[in-house]
């Protein structure tokens, strides 16, 4: 077993679900987290883990710093699947001339359901690990099936 703390001010959250009610993040000023053979493996206060840590463990003293979580930016524009990366025009005429248009023809159920095919084919042939859930992405099944005035802003 290979084991790694990094210390530092660890800001870790419980659950989303739970925002704005209460606050879902915790700060432990000087905190630590135990990351044993590439998972984390505990979160807490600095003196708890160094002294439960391996001998071995390689420390990374981060102390008076901030470490949070990975932040992974996993949003996609399903709708835009076929748009994605071409065209190279400027956003606001891309997506006037390229993206809206391509949007719209979501209201045809059977383009829908194709596109939906390849996504998620390329999702699942893609993704490392494959993805838990690909809820989020299939959850909301209305589209936009107009495009926005010109100069509209983003809803």
């Amino acid at each position: 077993m290979t084991e790694r703390i990094v210390r530092g001010r660890i800001l870790t959250f419980r659950t989303i679900r739970a925002w704005p009610a209460r606050a879902p993040g915790r700060l432990i000023d000087d905190g630590a987290a135990s990351i044993r053979d590439g998972r984390i493996a505990a979160v807490g206060e600095a003196r708890d883990l160094l002294a439960a840590a391996a001998k071995d463990a390689a420390i990374d003293d981060h102390a008076g710093k901030l470490v949070l979580p990975g932040l992974i930016d996993a949003h996609i524009h399903y709708p835009q699947t076929r748009v994605i990366g071409s065209y190279g025009a400027h956003c606001s005429t891309g997506s006037t001339k390229y993206t809206f248009v391509e949007e719209q023809k979501f209201a045809d159920p059977a383009h829908s359901a194709a596109v939906a095919r390849f996504f998620l084919d390329e999702l699942f042939r893609r993704a490392r690990p494959p993805p838990a859930s690909i809820a989020p992405c299939i959850r909301n099944r209305s589209t936009r099936s107009s495009p926005r005035p010109s100069g509209a802003a983003r809803a």
